[in-house]
């Protein structure tokens, strides 16, 4: 179910009056879990057994934890492996027969790459790495193993940041799953305005933007001139869509009586590549940096932390699909980030910190992350190389005027986001005078009018649901 389609129109309120009309705590998770199902399995009835896999795993390790804590190793790696290798089969099939392929052609055995054809559960990245940051932390000691199946259940459920997260912690939002939590109305309108801005965010401009974008990389012939304007607008877009996302999610949850973390920050205003990964996509950048890079760098020294962050960042990037475009995606990042570091290394203190240094250090950092953008958005590695290898001014007859053109459109969609965003964080949904309750009803009004606008017949899914 997509989180802006009438059935979630329908589907919110209930689940909320239900939530808060339930008095036993018990209840309230049982129903929570539900709906979650419901919600995860509208299309496709049979994708909540992946769900319960997870949950009866995790629920079942952890236990075991606590019981035989001299196995703690064992255990953890059969969750480990359960999860990946449910994440594996799913979404690394076909790679996995296309590398196949290829080794048996190396090998002078030409054969046709075999593919699973399966289906793609819509965010079985997220919920299996939420669901193994309990078990994880249960290993580490940093969290007890919990006796109530329904309140891991819960945990990994929530169907506000099921499919695209932000990734909860167990050790952030089980506490708030166990407590009995109660009914604020202030809450309540909080969360449906931040929702609100959320689906204006994916509505109005991803939606609006992602025509232009698909035109563009779509379009036979297309010059880097207008490639280079779409990859900004993608660069816009990607931000309205999974900060959209996010920011529904958090305000459905605060709706429930959860609250969930934020995962955006202006990233585009970042002053560095560890500042853009700190804003950007934050909930999965700290899980990658606790439960991947931790590891990996153990108590080693430079050489080994910078091999530890690029092997981090490909690993991020494969995180997104099994293609060679998504691992270059990771590498490219990896080799920007360890050379930013040495370049910062030699410069002295004085013009790191001078005043104007971040009228050097925001344009290179974007300019590093639009090259990461178009790698992302192009349909292969080979279409993003191409693009690379020619001068980004050249342009066919006409497309000077259409990139142009694409251009204003990014520039419509940016100053949108930032305009509103600052404008929803200074209506402060609670409290104030007859002024900022007059402003936060302009706000809402003018949501709701623009949704209503720019609603399409053919509504885009989310775009992280691909991952």
């Amino acid at each position: 179910m997509s989180f802006v389609s009438l059935s979630f129109l329908v589907f919110l309120p209930v689940v909320v009056a239900v939530r808060w009309a339930l008095r036993d705590r018990r209840l309230r998770n049982a129903w929570l879990v539900l709906a979650s199902a419901v919600f995860y399995g509208w299309a496709v009835p049979w994708l909540p057994l992946l769900l319960g896999v997870s949950v009866v795993l995790d629920y079942a390790v952890a236990r075991g934890m606590g019981r035989w804590p001299d196995r703690r190793g064992a255990l953890l790696a059969l969750s480990v492996a359960g999860n990946l290798g449910m994440l594996g089969v799913f979404k690394y099939a076909d790679l996995f027969g296309e590398a196949v392929a290829a080794a048996a052609g190396g090998a002078g055995h030409p054969t046709e790459p075999w593919r699973a054809g399966l289906l793609l559960p819509a965010g079985i990245s997220f919920f299996t790495f939420q669901s193994m940051s309990y078990t994880i932390d249960v290993h580490r000691g940093r969290l007890k193993p919990r006796e109530s199946l329904l309140d891991v259940a819960t945990f990994v459920c929530l169907f506000p940041q099921l499919v695209a997260g932000p990734i909860e912690r167990a050790r952030d939002l089980l506490p708030q799953v166990e407590a009995d939590g109660r009914f604020s109305s202030g809450r309540l309108r909080s969360g449906a305005a931040l929702a609100l801005w959320g689906a204006t965010q994916k509505v109005v401009v991803a939606d609006t933007l992602a025509l232009y974008v698909d035109r563009a990389f779509s379009m036979e012939g297309a010059s880097p001139a207008l490639l280079w304007a779409a990859t900004v607008a993608f660069a816009v877009q990607i931000l309205a869509d999974f900060s959209g996302y996010t920011d529904i999610a958090r305000g459905t949850a605060r709706m429930l009586g959860f609250d969930l973390r934020e995962n955006f920050d202006a990233p585009y205003a970042a002053r560095s590549l560890g500042d853009f990964w700190r804003r950007w996509h934050a909930s999965f950048t700290s899980w990658m940096h606790d439960y991947v890079y931790t590891p990996l760098r153990g108590a080693g020294g430079p050489t080994r932390a910078a091999a530890a962050a690029a092997l981090t960042l490909v690993l991020a990037g494969l995180w997104h699909g099994g293609s060679a475009r998504f691992a270059a995606w990771g590498a490219w990042f990896a080799v920007a980030l360890l050379a930013w570091r040495a370049i910062a290394g030699a410069l002295p203190a004085r013009l790191r910190r001078h005043r104007l240094a971040p009228a050097v250090t925001i344009p290179l950092t974007q300019s590093i992350v639009l090259v990461g953008m178009l790698i992302f958005r192009a349909p292969t590695l080979a279409f993003a190389a191409g693009v690379l290898q020619r001068p980004p001014w050249t342009a066919a007859p006409g497309h000077a005027a259409l990139a142009l053109t694409v251009l204003g459109v990014a520039a419509w969609g940016g100053g949108l986001l930032a305009v509103g965003g600052a404008l929803r964080r200074r209506a402060a949904f609670d409290g104030g005078g007859a002024g900022r309750a007059l402003l936060r009803g302009a706000l809402v009004g003018a949501g709701l009018w623009a949704v209503a606008t720019f609603a399409r017949d053919t509504a885009r899914d989310f775009l992280y649901f691909a991952f």
